[in-house]
């Protein structure tokens, strides 16, 4: 394992294949508010959360009982 010193924030570990990742993130709906649709993540099994909650406005979730967020890094 490589650590790099950048910029001055810190060892980093340096890893090509970490450079850029995108993961495909499942939400449930827990409950309706006045104006927003509560959302809790599925986490995939064995693993922790990596959102938790969401809350998405109701003029855009719609009906939506499941819906998914891709986050890019």
């Amino acid at each position: 394992m490589q650590m790099t010193l950048i910029r001055g924030i810190g060892p980093t570990e340096r890893n090509k294949n970490m450079d850029k990742v995108e993961k495909t993130v499942k939400f449930k709906v827990e409950k309706e508010t006045k104006n927003t649709v509560k959302y809790n993540e599925v986490p995939a099994e064995g693993q922790p959360p990596i959102i938790g909650t969401l809350y998405v406005q109701k003029w855009f979730a719609g009906n939506a009982t499941e819906i998914e967020v891709t986050i890019r890094k």
